[in-house]
């Protein structure tokens, strides 16, 4: 729970309009999200190696938009995604 709680924190409290916009675009805007969204994590741990994982994966995730990919594959969202994603899959 208190994962979650850094995660909402660093991605919607941390994070402005600018910053949400820009950093799909640009690799500074990314970095600077990034570490920004790692800052609540250093209540969970001060492990220098951690954090790198976690700052540097969200960076990947949000230049790329990467979890935008991960809701269109599953459907997530959608009244009956799992039956469609099912019978997507049975098709091919």
């Amino acid at each position: 729970m208190t994962e979650l709680l850094c995660h909402l924190v660093g991605d919607y409290v941390l994070q402005n309009h600018v910053m949400a916009d820009r950093k799909v675009r640009s690799w500074g805007w990314a970095g600077l999200h990034a570490v920004l969204y790692t800052l609540p994590f250093l209540f969970l741990t001060r492990d220098v190696w951690v954090l790198g994982f976690i700052c540097g994966t969200h960076l990947i995730i949000d230049r790329y938009r990467l979890a935008g990919y991960w809701v269109r594959f599953w459907g997530t969202g959608v009244v009956g995604w799992l039956p469609l994603r099912i019978e997507r899959l049975l098709r091919r």
